[in-house]
């Protein structure tokens, strides 16, 4: 009986390290939120762009939808308002985070 007992927490704690694992590793690919700020702290929108293809457009300055490759390399992303286009560079280690903010300054402006 007492063999019995060690063999089942033994196949419990097997199971909640691959869990685990799983997990750990399904959370450290996924894409952060990225979110648009002016110097003032306001949130801006427009359509965001990842590597010059349109994937969608914020709300309230925010975007959750980024494809799933992105945080496997680097991409140029940008975020076009009615007045003008902003551009940044992502990289990898921004998925280290939940939440990804941008800051928009004027002088990175594109076109006007």
């Amino acid at each position: 009986m007492k063999n019995k007992n060690y063999i089942i927490i033994l196949i419990l704690a097997v199971i909640i390290i691959i869990a685990s694992l799983y997990l750990f590793k399904l959370s450290a690919n996924m894409a952060p939120v990225i979110r648009f700020i002016d110097e003032n702290n306001m949130t801006v929108n427009g359509i965001i762009y990842l590597d010059d293809v349109d994937i969608g457009k914020t709300i309230n300055g925010e975007f959750k939808n980024l494809p799933r490759n992105y945080c496997k390399t680097a991409h140029n992303l940008a975020l076009e308002t009615a007045d003008a286009k902003f551009e940044w560079v992502s990289y990898p280690i921004d998925c280290s985070f939940r939440t990804v903010d941008y800051v928009v300054k004027i002088e990175t402006t594109i076109f006007h």
